[in-house]
């Protein structure tokens, strides 16, 4: 049986906006998605096909109950079986160990008891492109995927735009620095982690160009000694706000800006009830509440594979409730102001309309030529 504390603490862990999105969604209305904004109004809706199977999915990822990105995977596994009526099974493997990853993947694609197996994040994406030509009447997802480098017939991908949630909280960074000197902080050396630093840079601009921010990458998705050098080493070079992108390291520049009495804006899922004096918002992906709404489109017959690209953006992706709601940052109440989330708010609509065109370090243009989108409907 699952360790009990695990689940508490991701459910402390959820947004308002997630926890709504799903939570509600069983008693018949969802209520919003994304960060502190109020998203489209999402109705749960029966799926349009009979399933006459009961549909089993392999969900790929690492790190479980490490309050990261890992858990929202989770979580999302959870509420697809009590939503959807799927059996969606979690599977903890270490996607950074090749012969690890591609002997549990390989032997999944074998037993030949899943209709789709997932694989989250560029990590994973990197095996299944590998894999899935040798297991052709096998379906693959990968959910969060960094890049699309095979045009595969039996693939599918899912991609969250972290470009225009990090433009989000670039302006966040922007409107409380004191010394005008922010930072970023990313673990391996990506296009990925160059996506989100792109974003915030272009967000912390956008409201002051003659902000400086420096960017580093430690190299270590799992070193939280390493991370929590390179935030110390920023704070002494002036950083006053720094964004990390850090995975499980990331909670050494939390322990840091703890230390040092700085702002830290966390990523992936609200991380601010760990450190509430000091995390004034975390930047959410929302790859749960994406995978949900992934496998929804998948049992009703809506997805198509052939490489195919499903890319969700500021209506998923963007801060947290920064302070509000169920965020439980202390800092933000004091720090950011109506005003400021009212800023906040208008770039993101500007984004979606099209009106602010946010950089990236992927190929977005390319990517958003082919790519469909689902919708953000339960």
């Amino acid at each position: 049986m699952r360790d009990r504390r695990i689940l508490i603490t991701r459910r402390e862990a959820l947004s308002t906006a997630a926890k709504v999105a799903i939570g509600v969604a069983v008693a018949g209305v969802v209520a919003g998605v994304g960060g502190y904004y109020v998203g489209t109004m999402l109705k749960p809706t029966p799926p349009t096909k009979p399933v006459r199977k009961k549909v089993r999915v392999a969900v790929f990822e690492t790190g479980f109950g490490t309050h990261t990105i890992s858990d929202d995977v989770l979580w999302g596994c959870e509420q697809a079986e009590k939503i959807l009526g799927i059996k969606a099974e979690p599977f903890d493997v270490n996607m950074f160990k090749r012969e690890e990853a591609v002997t549990a993947l390989s032997s999944a694609a074998e037993s030949g008891k899943y209709d789709l197996i997932v694989g989250c994040h560029d990590g994973y994406r990197e095996w299944i492109e590998m894999l899935a030509p040798k297991y052709p009447d096998q379906l693959w997802l990968c959910h969060d995927a960094g890049a699309k480098t095979k045009n595969l017939p039996n693939v599918a991908y899912t991609m969250f735009k972290q470009n225009e949630g990090s433009f989000l909280v670039g302006i966040l960074a922007a409107k409380i620095t004191k010394t005008k000197i922010v930072g970023y902080l990313g673990h391996l050396d990506i296009p990925i982690l160059h996506d989100f630093a792109e974003g915030y840079k272009a967000g912390v601009h956008y409201v002051d160009p003659s902000i400086k921010v420096i960017e580093e990458y430690t190299g270590d998705p799992l070193d939280a000694t390493k991370m929590k050098m390179y935030a110390l080493h920023q704070f002494e070079r002036g950083v006053d706000v720094l964004f990390v992108a850090g995975y499980l390291a990331g909670l050494g520049a939390y322990e840091a800006a703890k230390e040092k009495d700085k702002i830290v804006i966390g990523v992936d899922i609200d991380q601010c009830g760990w450190y509430p004096d000091h995390m004034v918002a975390s930047m959410l992906k929302n790859v749960g509440l994406g995978l949900v709404i992934t496998l929804k489109n998948f049992i009703e017959g809506k997805m198509d594979f052939n490489g195919t690209i499903y890319i969700f953006g500021p209506e998923l992706v963007g801060p947290c409730d920064m302070g509000r709601g169920n965020c439980r940052s202390r800092i933000a109440k004091k720090l950011v102001t109506d005003e400021i989330r009212a800023e906040i708010e208008e770039a993101r609509e500007k984004i979606i309309r099209g009106e602010i065109k946010v950089p990236g370090a992927m190929p977005w243009d390319k990517y958003e030529k082919e790519a469909k989108r689902f919708p953000v409907t339960l």
